[in-house]
């Protein structure tokens, strides 16, 4: 098994509450405890309107910019390629990678086609579309996000024996 290094986060209904216009609970202090036991974090989000600029604004609004080794904000839908780009800039492979975001078709499954491990975020609003497939199929599923370093840890913990 190979050791994980990053973890990848979607925005919009994993940190981000589209319908209360601000962060999910425990969002800030969940980055601060992965950054601190060592792994790298990168965010990968759509710009709704096309407006990149505002998404960057609204990440330094929220004060979000500071946790992310690299952010990448792409005009339409999420996709395998923009996964690949973030890989490369957090210097990782997909294997020692863990994708966390709300969508079985946006997040898990281009994450899972490239090797990376999958954590599925059901506190935010997206319409729950099941699993078609392996590849469509998250590794585990969350119900708040400050349960992603427990995951995280098990899986260190399980690697190392």
């Amino acid at each position: 098994m190979v050791k994980i290094e990053s973890v990848v986060f979607d925005f919009g209904n994993t940190l981000y509450n589209p319908n209360t216009s601000s962060l999910f609970p425990y969002v800030p202090e969940t980055l601060q405890t992965l950054l601190d036991e060592g792994l790298n974090l990168g965010l990968v989000t759509i710009a709704m309107t096309n407006d990149i600029e505002r998404r960057e604004r609204q990440l330094n609004e929220l004060n979000l910019s500071q946790f992310f080794m690299a952010i990448e904000i792409v005009e339409l839908r999420i996709g395998t390629k923009d996964f690949k780009s973030m890989l490369m800039c957090l210097n990782s492979e997909a294997q020692a990678t863990v994708v966390v975001g709300d969508s079985i078709e946006h997040d898990i499954a281009p994450a899972h086609s490239l090797g990376a491990r999958t954590i599925l975020t059901l506190q935010g609003s997206s319409a729950p579309i099941q699993p078609t497939n392996q590849i469509s199929l998250p590794d585990w599923v969350v119900y708040r996000i400050d349960e992603v370093p427990g995951i995280i840890r098990d899986l260190s913990t399980s690697e190392n024996k």
